[in-house]
């Protein structure tokens, strides 16, 4: 099973510099792959964003209004998405976007004869950010012992799944089961994965990274990330996204 054949990187047409950069990366490792001509946040009209759009809910989910340049990197997730559903030939699709780095290929091969069973997850996260999540003891004894009873009691109510299910769980020494983590530059999924991305975000109300974790979080797919990442952000890199902070 070479889960790496099928790779798109996800990309806006005037980041030219980008796509060079990311052909010789791949290209130093044997990666085939495809572009994705993603959607331009520059480029977005209210008149689309009404179409596709959903700002009520999104502000419910998030509490923060969405940037046109965040709606068009999920808009751009949900197109390559929708490009790996329409190949018959392929069972799994690498989603990558174009300021990624490279390391740990070499510990892969390894990974990969240690991945669960196929039937046992919808999406593999070949990077991501806080790792290594676990659930605190403090947390556990709660979750364990004290919500339950709260909720016998019908003192206050705990969904004891979705606190399970946002925390990580060790699997083996290359993989864990993942819980809620940041980050949706570098994760695999099979079609399940993909028609529930697509069909949860649709119309669009959250970040890319954010359906994931609700996804994951609510039950509705089981993800495992390695517990040494081969994808990472390029920091020196400037997002096309931007920082939040300067968002406008």
């Amino acid at each position: 099973m070479n889960l790496l054949s099928n790779i798109y990187i996800i990309t806006i047409k005037r980041n030219l510099d980008r796509q060079t950069r990311m052909t010789n990366l791949l290209g130093k490792h044997n990666l085939q792959f495809s572009f994705i001509d993603g959607i331009d946040g520059e480029h977005l009209i209210p008149e689309h964003l009404n179409k596709m759009f959903d700002s009520h809910k999104s502000k419910q989910r998030l509490g923060y209004a969405l940037t046109k340049n965040e709606i068009a990197c999920s808009l751009s997730h949900i197109k390559a998405l929708k490009s790996f559903l329409e190949d018959d030939k392929q069972d799994y699709a690498l989603i990558l976007e174009d300021d990624v780095e490279i390391s740990n290929l070499d510990l892969w091969p390894q990974a990969l004869v240690c991945l669960p069973h196929k039937n046992k997850w919808d999406v593999l996260y070949l990077g991501y950010q806080n790792k290594n999540h676990i659930m605190p003891l403090p947390v556990l004894i709660k979750w364990r012992f004290i919500y339950p009873v709260l909720n016998f009691l019908k003192i206050k109510r705990y969904n004891l799944k979705k606190i399970r299910l946002t925390f990580d769980r060790l699997y083996n020494k290359h993989w864990i089961q993942l819980g809620a983590h940041n980050g949706a530059y570098a994760y695999l999924v099979n079609k399940n994965a993909a028609k529930k991305i697509i069909e949860y975000n649709t119309p669009l109300f959250v970040q890319a990274d954010v359906v994931l974790m609700d996804l994951i979080i609510k039950g509705k797919i089981n993800a495992f990330g390695l517990s040494k990442t081969i994808f990472e952000p390029n920091f020196e890199i400037q997002s096309s996204i931007g920082n939040r902070a300067t968002w406008k």
